[in-house]
């Protein structure tokens, strides 16, 4: 059998460096060859190898390679895209998120501040000599009650129809003045 790792060289002899291949490449690619030399010499073929044939192997292995390469860069290429899309939107979510948060809250705020009213005009009207009120009066103060709830709570209705109908219910209230969370006081 012949073996690529007899052949000797000659050390004044300039090899350019494309040329040269590490020590286990070499080592792997001598094996390579020898199995194949030992497969033909099994099979009753000749002895030798050409260049033509070792010119195969390699190019075989250079577009397997080639392939590999680009079937993993593709793969390697779509999760950095992917995270920056999840980014770009979790961003984009965020600031959303924060402009309606903030928005509810200056609608809350509103709220509380017209039941202050309400509570303020309702013990000036018990507190006060006159003790009647006029029906009218009365009915005014409450459609006009009803209709300032009505503009003040219809952007959280409408968030709230924007949820989904499995999640789970959170009560929040007014106790005292004081904002409560399921029981807590925020």
């Amino acid at each position: 059998m012949v073996s690529f790792a007899k052949i000797q060289f000659d050390l004044e002899e300039n090899i350019p460096d494309h040329m040269l291949m590490f020590g286990k490449q070499f080592k792997i690619l001598n094996q390579k060859l020898n199995s194949l030399l030992q497969l033909q010499a099994n099979a009753g073929s000749r002895n030798s190898v050409s260049g033509i044939e070792v010119d195969v192997i390699l190019k075989a292995q250079v577009v397997k390679l080639d392939h590999n390469y680009s079937v993993l860069n593709t793969k390697v290429d779509i999760v950095p895209a992917a995270v920056t899309k999840v980014v770009e939107f979790h961003s984009f979510l965020r600031t959303k998120i924060d402009k309606k948060s903030e928005y509810d809250s200056q609608s809350f705020a509103k709220l509380e501040e017209l039941l202050g009213s309400l509570k303020e005009l309702l013990s000036k009207l018990g507190s006060s000599l006159q003790s009647s009120i006029s029906p009218d009066s009365f009915s005014h103060m409450f459609s006009s009650l009803e209709s300032t709830l009505k503009a003040a709570l219809d952007p959280l209705l409408k968030m709230i129809n924007l949820l989904p109908t499995g999640a789970p219910l959170v009560r929040t209230g007014v106790q005292g003045g004081k904002r409560v969370l399921e029981g807590k006081e925020i």
